[in-house]
């Protein structure tokens, strides 16, 4: 109590009497200290929500609790009461939160036990899910944590029935025994983050009872840049502002927040001041709050990245360290991305599980900054940045797809070649392209085969010589490399004859490859039937023989045939004649990028110069220096090439497919190639004249068709022994003057016009019978001349059978306006004669340069070819061939052979055996085949192929030629090449080897042997140079 003038009533005495008066007395007002408490611990806010729950998100947590209180661990036991004094003991939420600082940081398991269902977030990241309506359960889960301070929030809500919370640990803090969490902090302190804070309350009350006093609460020493707030207000203090009055405070759920710039711990003053209202006396209890600034695990920063570019269709791998690179955590830990997304539109991801990403862009898309969304994590928290991606388009290759050709070689039905006489049947040399050894024996009219045609032809040989031998027919076929030949024919056998007489054989390059045969024994009638074979093309002229190979019968029985029919077929190939429109294979392409961004050319390159390209619409012709043609919007299945006349060989033709970016004009190609075989055209013209002697009987002098000679021309001598015998022309024993050693003209040619040509040639085959001399009283001659413009000339002289040919060449026989081709002769005995057959004269256009007669008479097993490009096949003995002028073809088969190429670009095919090759002058290709060859190009850029065994090839400089030799892949032998000085000595010689593969093995004097199959390039000083390969051996 206080107050003014407090009476106070007493009485005087003197001892007999007394006297009464007033004392006053002030009583002066003071303030009783107040009392002040402060309350630290789990925050716990309960949510009442008076309907039913089956899960924690029908809780708004966000929203005002119904009652907060701070407990010091979370531990509500399992029954029917309320978790708060007063509160709803169903249908309510809870949420406790707080912090707990581990001392040691590791492995800490939590285990979460609740009625209903319960949530445990730490650090802000749910780990625990015990989410539902369920009775009392327990659920754990396991984190790594850090030293340090961490958040702990745990989410319950009660539906009805019973109700009850704990949250237990156990890790190194607890010496790895489970216990109740329970706040670390002692009372009357918090513990907060740098950057984090902590919750507290504060209580202050008068302990004056009579209502005098006012309490007011303050907190100060607030360190600059700390803010307290009770959820409504806040104070942040500054420089000279430390203090804050909170009186009027909701002082039950202050919060003390770090604000990221305190760096150790403070303590807090809390004062609870109580005013005396009648005089403003004050006293003032102040207590502390320790605030614990413990090292807070703040989380990763991350921050958007460039990730750079990519190409459209082409995958990237995209790096932990390149999401990383803006990322930051103010703790220093350590961070991983711990998800990476893109939007499937863009294309699609892989975790390749080391830290790395693979993206694949859709097909054909491209974009700018193509978002990619991750995740960085320093093991408790995370945050989330977005990464960009350029994806640039590109020209995807184009497809393109090139055909084949195929077109037919021959279809021979015999049709044209009319029967005569009354045997049923007539005889032909040589008819639509096929020849024979003897005769080609064409029936009319006895049967009709398959394709309806009344007129086939008989293989069959007569031994008792009452008919024409008609043993095979044969025909050169221009192959080209790769291509594949399938030959069809009709058959039947002659009825009445088993399959021992029905037999033939077809022959390629001369091997048997079929052999068909059939029983007519019992047939009456021919019975037809179809038979295809098929054959593949090496580039080189092949040889096409279809011949009797049954046992031979007095008239002549064996197989009947017709309809025979060959095509070529080339894959991305073609082939035809110079100066005659080829067919080329169809082309078509298209666009690999469907999105429509791209464009598509198609072009045709390497033509050569004056080809013409066309499609029956559109023509380019190449010149010019322009060799390619754009046929984008050609018909690509009309496709056709000319040549030049005179080009020949092979060239690819280049064809190119070829996108074309519209964004950017990127270019993306496809190329292959057509193989162009071409073949040169005989010119007509040169082959001026030529005699076979078919369509005359036996024993006729004069083909009034062909030739203008007559008996009386030839005198008396002509006999019955001179004239047509099985198709060629056969010089019998003269009657007159038989030892008197003088010749006489049995035989001359028409007069053949051969004004404006050089190089005219003469060949013609030539054999004899009989025992003939070349001396002597009884000498055996066959004399030829050349009778141009009235001037007789004697062009050679085979005297009886000495060095007798099968083929002669007689070359530049002369130049003017008319010539007649006579052959004169003198045969002594009965059975002897002299037998001639396919005259041929050619000639090119001439040039004014002066020719010399060269007449090449070759040896037996030998073959000739003219000034023209020739063909040659040899047989299976050991052959002596000789090119002549020209690019010719040289096929020596089987044996040992000796191929001389003379002039022109030719090829010689050794075939097997111990062959010996000469190129000569002119860019040849030398063949070996298998066996140990030698091969010499000669002049000129020639190619060397040796094949199997140990192959001796030989160089001479001086040429400035360019030569390839290929020895031939594998072991076992030893392929050679042998340097020669042209004019000089090896000491001439300067040249560089430059081994590409394989090595040098030993050396010696005038030689080095290399590793097997060594291949590279010899350079000589003079511009001469070999490129090698498959060579185990170089010696000079």
């Amino acid at each position: 109590m206080s107050a003014e003038n407090v009476p106070f009533s007493f009485t005087v005495s003197d001892g007999t009497g007394t006297e009464s008066a007033t004392a006053v007395l002030d009583v002066t007002a003071v303030a009783d200290a107040p009392s002040l408490s402060i309350t630290t611990g789990f925050t716990a806010s309960y949510f009442d929500t008076n309907s039913g729950l089956s899960s924690l998100g029908d809780i708004d947590w966000d929203g005002t609790p119904t009652h907060q209180e701070f407990v010091s661990e979370i531990n509500y036991e399992n029954g029917t009461g309320s978790f708060w004094e007063g509160g709803s003991d169903d249908t309510f939420g809870a949420k406790i939160e707080g912090n707990i600082n581990i001392e040691e940081g590791g492995e800490y398991t939590f285990y979460l036990g609740a009625d209903d269902g319960a949530a445990l977030f730490i650090d802000g990241v749910q780990v625990i899910d015990h989410d539902g309506l369920h009775s009392y359960s327990t659920a754990t889960m396991s984190v790594d944590l850090p030293a340090g301070a961490h958040t702990i929030e745990v989410r319950y809500f009660e539906n009805y029935g019973h109700a009850g919370l704990k949250l237990e640990l156990q890790g190194p803090d607890t010496g790895g025994n489970r216990q109740l969490l329970s706040t670390t902090d002692e009372p009357g302190e918090v513990t907060i983050a740098a950057d984090g804070e902590a919750s507290f309350s504060l209580a202050a009350a008068a302990t004056d009872a009579d209502g005098s006093e006012t309490i007011a609460l303050a907190v100060s020493g607030i360190p600059v840049g700390v803010t307290i707030s009770d959820g409504v207000n806040s104070f942040t203090a500054t420089e000279g502002n430390t203090s804050v009055d909170v009186t009027n405070w909701s002082t039950d759920t202050l919060s003390v927040n770090g604000g990221g710039v305190v760096e150790s711990s403070f303590d807090l003053t809390i004062s609870a001041t109580a005013t005396e209202a009648s005089n403003g006396a004050s006293t003032v209890t102040t207590s502390a709050l320790h605030v614990n600034v413990a090292e807070f695990n703040s989380g990763p920063v991350a921050d958007d990245v460039d990730l750079g570019n990519t190409v459209e269709d082409m995958s990237i791998t995209i790096t932990s360290e390149q999401l990383l690179a803006n990322s930051s955590d103010a703790n220093g830990d350590s961070l991983s991305v711990t998800s990476l997304s893109v939007d499937p539109a863009f294309g699609s991801l892989t975790d390749n599980g080391d830290g790395t990403w693979t993206f694949t862009p859709t097909t054909d898309m491209s974009a700018e900054n193509v978002p990619f969304s991750f995740t960085v994590s320093d093991g408790t928290e995370t945050d989330s940045a977005t990464a960009t991606l350029d994806v640039s388009a590109v020209a995807d290759a184009p497809s393109l797809n090139i055909g084949a050709t195929t077109r037919e070689l021959f279809n021979t039905n015999w049709e044209g070649a009319s029967a005569s006489g009354s045997d049923g049947f007539i005889k032909s040399g040589s008819y639509g392209g096929w020849e024979s050894d003897g005769a080609i024996e064409v029936r009319e009219g006895l049967e009709t085969s398959t394709a309806g045609s009344t007129t086939h032809i008989e293989l069959n040989f007569d031994p008792a010589n009452n008919y024409h031998d008609a043993p095979n027919i044969y025909r050169t076929v221009e192959t080209a490399e790769g291509a594949d030949y399938t030959l069809t024919f009709d058959y039947a056998g002659r009825p009445g004859y088993d399959a021992s007489v029905n037999r033939i054989e077809i022959l390629w390059d001369g091997v048997v490859v079929d052999t068909v045969s059939v029983d007519a024994s019992s047939s009456g009638n021919a019975i037809w039937q179809s038979f295809t074979v098929n054959f593949s093309g090496d580039g080189d002229p092949s040889r096409l023989e279809i011949r009797e190979a049954g046992v031979d019968e007095d008239a002549g029985r064996g197989m009947l045939i017709d309809n025979i029919r060959m095509t070529e077929t080339i894959d991305e190939g073609a082939h035809g004649a110079a100066g005659q429109p080829i067919d080329l294979p169809d082309l078509s392409a298209a666009l690999s990028d469907t999105d429509g961004s791209e464009s598509l050319s198609l072009l045709i390159g390497n033509i050569p110069a004056g080809a013409v390209l066309t499609d029956g619409t559109h023509t380019f012709t190449s010149g010019g220096g322009s060799t390619t043609a754009d046929v984008s919007d050609w018909n690509l299945s009309s496709l056709r090439i000319t040549t030049p006349e005179h080009f020949n060989g092979a060239v690819d033709l280049s064809v190119t497919a070829k996108a074309t970016e519209t964004s950017n004009g990127a270019t993306e190609t496809t190329v292959s190639s057509i193989a162009l075989t071409v073949d040169e055209t005989v010119d007509a013209s040169a082959l001026l004249w030529s005699e076979n002697f078919s369509g005359l009987s036996n024993g006729a002098k004069v083909d009034s068709g062909d030739t203008a000679w007559s008996a009386s021309d030839a005198g008396a001598d002509i006999t019955g022994g001179h004239g047509v015998q099985s198709g060629a022309y056969t010089f019998g024993q003269n009657t007159d003057n038989a030892w008197d050693g003088t010749s006489r003209t049995i035989w001359k040619s028409e007069a053949i016009d051969i004004s404006g040509r050089s190089d005219v040639d003469l060949s013609f085959k030539l054999s004899q019978a009989g025992g003939m001399e070349s001396s002597g009283e009884w000498h055996d001659m066959l004399k030829v001349f050349a009778n141009i413009d009235g001037v007789r000339t004697e062009l050679m002289v085979q005297n009886g059978k000495e060095g007798m040919g099968d083929v002669y060449n007689l070359q530049n026989i002369g130049e003017g306006d008319s010539l007649v081709i006579e052959f004169e002769s003198h045969v002594t005995g009965s059975d002897e004669k002299y037998t001639i057959d396919d005259i041929r004269l050619v000639g090119n256009t001439s040039d004014g340069t002066p020719t010399e007669l060269t007449v090449i008479q070759e040896p037996a097993d030998s073959l000739g070819g003219s000034a023209s490009s020739s063909t040659l096949y040899g047989s299976s003995n050991n052959d002596v061939m000789y090119a002549g002028a020209g690019n010719d073809t040289l096929n020596g088969g089987n044996g040992s052979d000796t191929l001389f190429g003379g002039t022109g670009n030719d090829v010689l095919n050794g075939g097997s055996g111990g062959d010996v090759l000469v190129g000569g002058a002119g860019n040849d290709i030398l063949n070996g085949g298998n066996g140990d060859d030698i091969l010499f190009g000669g002049a000129g850029d020639d190619t060397l192929k040796g094949d199997d065994g140990s192959d001796l090839f030989i160089f001479q400089t001086g040429n400035d030629d360019h030569d390839t030799i290929i020895g031939g892949s594998g072991g076992g032998w030893t392929d050679t090449i042998q340097l020669q000085a042209n004019g000089g000595g090896y000491l001439d010689m300067d040249w560089t080897l430059s081994l590409d593969s394989g090595s040098i093995d030993t050396s010696g004097l005038g030689s080095y042997d290399l590793t097997d199959d060594a291949s590279g390039t010899i350079t000589f000083a003079d511009g001469s140079e070999i490129t090698f390969e498959g060579i185990e051996r170089i010696e000079w």
